[in-house]
């Protein structure tokens, strides 16, 4: 784990799909995956697209051996023990009704989102 620019999966992937802001962050798109960045609109202006901050990946993704659809378990028994374990804020228009696992690295939080409900990463978020 660790930092990732948008300009080095950009480099990787080619140019996206779909780019924009969507609730206040930069995004670029392949497909139904999406990642978004701390960049604002005059860093995109200047080309500077920012570090990404968030993932979401569609069904059928893998990342660092999480694939969609893993039970907390499995994930555990991929990354290890979490750091924190939580419920979301019920009142989170994107993630209500979920539960994270943390992973802290330095100053990075990398979290996954699975719903609390069924307990399985259907719509995983890094």
């Amino acid at each position: 784990m660790g930092a990732t620019f948008a300009a080095d999966i950009i480099n990787e992937k080619g140019k996206p799909e779909d780019e924009g802001f969507f609730a206040g962050a930069y995004y670029i798109a392949y497909g139904d995956n999406l990642y978004f960045t701390d960049a604002s609109h005059q860093d995109v202006q200047q080309g500077n697209y920012g570090l990404v901050t968030e993932i979401s990946f569609a069904k059928g993704e893998e990342l660092l051996g999480v694939k969609i659809g893993m039970t907390l378990d499995e994930i555990k028994g991929k990354l290890g023990e979490p750091d924190r374990i939580f419920l979301t804020d019920e009142d989170n228009e994107f993630f209500s009704d979920s539960k994270c696992i943390s992973y802290v690295e330095g100053n990075l939080n990398n979290a996954i989102y699975l719903k609390k409900s069924c307990n399985l990463s259907e719509n995983m978020q890094w």
